[in-house]
């Protein structure tokens, strides 16, 4: 007998029952207690996601996973991608090319700033 997901013995699970029946991902997290006293519902709880862990999911139709035809059709378009790649590779080419840059220089950045050796800085504040 394979093993199953207990959906009518527990209210959880009952709740839960679309997303572990349906065509879903499930994780399931169990949080135990190390304490002593808890010890009935920490073995209870192993062994539920011992359970869960084994679940297996299969399509309603039979199959284990994708479809034939979308198969077909990533095999193809990769078959695409390996002849563009290909074709690519032999159009590649390596160039050396030089250029030289040829600045502009403003008319008012020709000339060098002058300095007014007749002007008297004193320092200014309070005092």
């Amino acid at each position: 007998q394979p093993p199953r997901a207990p959906f009518f013995d527990s209210k959880l699970t009952m709740l839960l029952q679309p997303a572990f029946d349906g065509e879903s991902r499930t994780s399931v997290v169990v949080c135990c207690s190390p304490d002593n006293e808890h010890a009935d519902e920490t073995v209870q709880t192993l062994r539920f996601g011992e359970m869960c862990s084994s679940v297996e999911h299969e399509h309603k139709d039979g199959s284990a996973g994708t479809s034939e035809a979308v198969k077909q059709a990533l095999g193809q378009i990769d078959e695409e991608l390996k002849a563009l790649e290909k074709t690519i590779l032999q159009k590649e080419r390596w160039e050396w090319r030089k250029t030289t840059r040829k600045d502009v220089i403003d008319e008012k950045d020709t000339g060098a700033t002058e300095l007014n050796k007749g002007e008297v800085m004193e320092l200014g504040g309070m005092g």
